[in-house]
């Protein structure tokens, strides 16, 4: 089911894992970079929007380079096939 030495399932293991990872931070944390302002009463509050797309870029990237790294490390087996080449009967020269 899950292979840790193919890059396309790590990757998506990572991009999931750090998804949740990072908007859970964003939340917990608040950071300034995915709040807005409020116009009614000038308070900070959370933008969802912005959280979701700052946790998507980053995951992206995460699971970008975890998908180099593993490919990077892979052994690749070389399959090797026997295959039988007919005899082409050369033409005679005049």
């Amino acid at each position: 089911m899950f292979n840790p030495q193919d890059p396309t399932h790590m990757a998506i293991a990572i991009f999931i894992l750090s998804f949740i990872c990072i908007m859970g931070i964003f939340y917990l944390f608040e950071p300034s970079c995915v709040t807005i302002i409020d116009q009614d009463n000038g308070m900070t509050i959370l933008s969802k929007t912005l959280v979701f797309v700052y946790s998507f870029t980053f995951s992206l990237a995460c699971s970008i380079c975890a998908m180099l790294f593993v490919s990077k490390n892979r052994v690749v087996t070389e399959k090797s096939y026997d295959v039988v080449v007919p005899e082409i009967p050369a033409l005679p020269r005049k």
